[in-house]
């Protein structure tokens, strides 16, 4: 997964992770992952570029219509408890960091963040190597992240 931080700065920060092994175990068996990771990305957003938003207006930009909804609305299948719990880690979070968030679809090919989620992909990384980015160096998740996965955000 990968995130970009565009704001007023000459330039942006840029992440790029791939998800541990640990989080991905605790994610529900489903055909295609996609949601669950890009849903995730959000949160990886949240904690790489956290200190630098705080307090602020947020446009996050999804590529992932399912994950967009998913967090604009909360609503969920019954069957996705781990989705859950991490758009209410996401919610949790914007409230910690006193953001406003909006939430808006971008088409793949338009997303910056689409190059760090793939650094193999020379042609996805060219157009943000332009811009000069400042790459964060490797962090880790917080353990909060695996608790709520496994057992919610509040616990339960």
């Amino acid at each position: 997964m990968g995130g970009v931080c565009l704001d007023a700065s000459p330039n942006p920060l840029v992440f790029s992770k791939r998800v541990p092994d640990s989080v991905r175990r605790l994610l529900s068996v489903r055909k295609n992952q996609i949601a669950p990771y890009e849903t995730l990305a959000v949160y990886a957003a949240l904690v790489a570029f956290g200190a630098r938003l705080r307090g602020r207006r947020v446009v996050f930009f999804i590529d992932n219509t399912t994950a967009l909804g998913v967090i604009r609305n909360g609503f969920v299948h019954s069957d996705a408890r781990d989705l859950r719990r991490l758009v209410s880690l996401i919610w949790l979070t914007l409230a910690q960091l006193q953001l406003e968030p909006h939430f808006e679809w971008v088409a793949s090919n338009a997303n910056l963040a689409d190059g760090p989620s793939r650094p193999s992909s020379e042609a996805k990384n060219a157009e943000l190597r332009t811009l000069h980015p400042t790459v964060l160096p490797p962090f880790a998740l917080p353990e909060s992240l695996k608790s709520a996965l496994a057992h919610g955000v509040a616990g339960t």
